[in-house]
């Protein structure tokens, strides 16, 4: 994903985010994009006891500053498509729905 015209590999968050919150589900998106571009990264996880700013401040150490995460979303539990893959796309309905990360 290209996230202010830089190349953002969305596996490099995860795998910190992932270390972050002692659990492999996790998931990075791009949004909001604008012509091809993303403006930001929003993450998710359902870690609790987690706070938004914790997972923040260690991504900050691990990831350039464009790909640390406007957003840390928390959830119940990540949906999944039908091969048992993060559904991705659901997760963006679900930013959409929201009032933009500006």
């Amino acid at each position: 994903m290209k996230i202010l015209g830089n190349r953002v590999e969305p596996g490099e968050i995860e795998a910190n985010l992932a270390e972050i919150c002692g659990s492999d589900s996790v998931a990075a998106v791009a949004w909001p994009v604008d012509h091809g571009s993303a403006r930001g990264v929003v993450t998710f996880h359902y870690v609790e006891g987690l706070a938004a700013e914790k997972i923040r401040d260690a991504l900050r150490q691990r990831v350039p500053r464009y790909a640390v995460p406007q957003q840390v979303v928390r959830l119940a539990g990540l949906p999944l498509t039908a091969n048992g893959r993060v559904n991705r796309n659901l997760l963006v309905e679900m930013l959409e729905r929201k009032a933009p990360v500006r």
